[in-house]
């Protein structure tokens, strides 16, 4: 197993010695081959020769990442291994190593506070809190079918809306009557469900309306928090032309693919 935490290169020696480092007793033609491997895939082919100094940051965590892949671990454990970089190189590395995680057929465990890391690099992601896991899934289900608040929460923004249990597979909300499966509650149970800023749609021809409250501009869409007829708030993703002023009224409509529901 092989292990990385921060970047910490040996500065006196150039980029390519510092990957070499782990495989020195190994023949040259299989060092080189290795060195050629790893330069190739995380883009570090012009940098070989300089010295961790004369290099960027993201550039040092991508001689350092070659480094710890070098010797070819079975088990490579990778703590905050993206916490230093802006977001436009964390994600070209992040589609980097996942690309090469696979091609070497590493097992990784990665340790990250950042959802969205998580969820770019992992095929399963383990939930931890106060030294438990509280929930081992896939991406997907980790933040589509989460085992509670806390993870909800964590998992991406959202709002609970009050609801009440119908039947097994509808609940009555502000929202109108929404469709999915409400086990393990029963009828006429007192529920909060989680919807996600996805989940509503903006339909001018919608009978449902809402004001909106207050509004933040991302660039290609807007987020906006808007107040149900009962007070209770949702969140809402608009594509950017759809400008709209504070205090206006706009159609919306629920779209949930399946229901969130937990104990209110």
């Amino acid at each position: 197993m092989d292990y990385f935490q921060d970047i910490a290169l040996f500065p006196h020696l150039s980029c390519e010695d510092n990957i070499l480092f782990g495989i020195s007793s190994q023949e040259n033609h299989k060092k080189n081959e290795r060195l050629q491997y790893l330069s190739d895939i995380l883009g570090i082919n012009e940098i070989k020769n300089k010295f961790p100094h004369e290099i960027s940051g993201g550039q040092q965590q991508r001689v350092a990442i070659a480094r710890a892949l070098a010797p070819q671990p079975e088990i490579l454990l990778l703590d905050e291994p993206f916490s230093a970089l802006d977001e436009e190189l964390k994600d070209q590395l992040i589609k980097d190593l996942r690309k090469l995680l696979k091609k070497e057929k590493i097992t990784s465990i990665i340790i990250t506070h950042n959802i969205k890391e998580s969820f770019q690099i992992s095929d399963k992601v383990a939930y931890l809190s106060s030294k438990r896991i509280l929930q081992y899934d896939t991406p997907y289900d980790l933040y589509h079918r989460p085992s509670s608040r806390e993870i909800a929460n964590f998992c991406g923004i959202g709002s609970f809306l009050k609801g009440v249990v119908i039947d097994s597979n509808h609940i009555e909300t502000s929202l109108g009557v929404l469709f999915g499966n409400t086990s393990p509650f029963s009828k006429n149970d007192l529920v909060d469900v989680m919807v996600r800023p996805d989940d509503i749609i903006h339909d001018d021809d919608s009978t449902q309306s809402a004001k909106v409250v207050e509004k933040f501009f991302h660039g290609s869409d807007f987020l906006y928090k808007l107040e149900l007829n009962d007070g209770q708030n949702v969140l809402c993703f608009t594509p950017s032309h759809h400008d709209h002023s504070i205090n206006e009224m706009i159609g919306i409509k629920a779209e949930l693919d399946h229901l969130i529901l937990f104990n209110r």
